[in-house]
């Protein structure tokens, strides 16, 4: 790309050596068993950038971020050290210093690192983030929930902060303790416009779906702009509770006031989708399809387009839209698992072994993939390695 070609042309541009060494590093951080080469690529770009830069604060940073990637967690500390000295007050390499000296077991030195950089730059949320992971791992509960505390205190108007508060009291069975941060919230919309959509969804997210519900109701009830909005988030709930039949009633008078709804002609497809009827999934299709010209890059919506085609037996048409659903998101499973399942079916064992391996490369110890793949593999007759391939099941997953 145009960041590639900068670095080639201008070997000088450190911005542009930074920037594409981030964008590598971050695809490597991704999937690191996958894209190890990208590592290979950082090598490169920095020993040339060492020519026209030698010892920059970017290449100190690049270099700390690859070395903590490789475990090489004392290298990582002095490259970090020296960046540190170069830009004392960047929050990334003080977070990576930090990191480091925890993962080298410096944990005293990575806590005060830590706190002191907090103390200077109270809005910076990953490091209290790195704090909190620390103290987790070191069983230290009671200041785990201290950092999360003073995160909240010292960021009042950030509503994400305090929903993982309440996460974290809803993990440790703090039910009280959790409602009472939440309600906090929700009493506070002025200061939390989202606070309906964000806590219903928080609600939701822990199977308490009335309380879900209600919270999306008062959203509707509170601010009529949203109403739309918040009545197919109830329709969602509804149909995870196994009340179809209302949360189809509750679609269809929303499509009677906006027939070109897109999301609701989302939600009714999927509610025809899964009432295993024939005639209602062919309408499920209209839905889908009608939904897709409005969002045409929601790979939820491609898979359950392809999942209704699957459904009336049309495989062929389904398989053209599992493979657009994986185009749009690689990394999105569902329609990789009911390609290979196709595949299995059709006894077209070559392609579901490419297509259990590929969701290997996005995870390695999937069982899913494996018992596909192993099955594949029988169909095509080497047993010996099937019977390896399960063996290894119990072990890896």
């Amino acid at each position: 790309g145009a960041l590639t070609r900068a670095t080639e042309l201008q070997p000088e541009n450190e911005d542009a050596y930074a920037r594409l060494t981030d964008l590598y590093l971050a695809i490597y951080l991704s999937n690191p068993a996958k894209n190890q080469h990208y590592l290979g690529e950082i090598q490169t770009l920095t020993d040339r950038a060492q020519h026209y830069f030698p010892d920059s604060f970017q290449v100190n940073r690049i270099r700390g971020f690859v070395e903590l990637s490789r475990k090489n967690y004392t290298a990582a500390i002095g490259l970090f050290r020296r960046a540190v000295k170069q830009k004392p007050d960047d929050a990334r390499v003080n977070a990576g210093l930090v990191r480091s000296l925890a993962a080298a077991g410096r944990n005293q030195e990575a806590e005060a690192l830590a706190k002191s950089y907090i103390k200077k730059h109270k809005n910076y949320g990953p490091m209290y983030d790195t704090l909190y992971i620390q103290y987790l791992r070191e069983h230290r509960l009671d200041d785990a929930l201290a950092v999360l505390k003073q995160k909240c205190a010292n960021n009042p108007k950030q509503i994400t902060y305090r929903l993982q508060l309440a996460r974290h009291y809803y993990l440790n069975r703090n039910r009280a303790a959790m409602i009472a941060v939440l309600d906090e919230i929700v009493s506070n919309p002025k200061q939390f416009p989202t606070a309906y959509a964000d806590v219903g969804r928080f609600y939701f997210q822990i199977r308490e779906f009335d309380r879900a519900i209600a919270l999306y109701r008062k959203g509707a009830e509170e601010l009529p702009k949203q109403a739309v909005s918040f009545q197919i988030k109830i329709a969602e709930v509804l149909a995870i509770q196994g009340k179809q039949q209302e949360a189809y009633r509750l679609v269809e008078s929303i499509l009677a006031k906006d027939k070109e709804n897109s999301k609701a002609l989302a939600m009714r497809g999927a509610l025809r989708l899964h009432s295993g009827d024939k005639g209602e999934i062919t309408s499920a299709i209209s839905d889908f399809e009608s939904a897709l010209t409005h969002m045409p890059d929601n790979v939820v919506l491609r898979y359950n387009l392809a999942e209704a085609y699957r459904a009336l037996g049309n495989t062929d048409r389904a398989i053209v839209e599992y493979r657009a659903a994986i185009q749009k998101r690689p990394d999105y499973l569902p329609p990789r698992y009911s390609l290979a399942r196709i595949y299995l079916r059709k006894h077209d064992f070559a392609k579901a072994v490419a297509a259990a391996e590929e969701i290997l490369s996005l995870r390695p110890k999937d069982l899913t993939a494996r018992l596909i793949r192993s099955n594949a593999w029988i169909g095509l007759g080497p047993k010996q390695r099937a019977r390896k391939s399960l063996d290894q099941l119990p072990k890896q997953h």
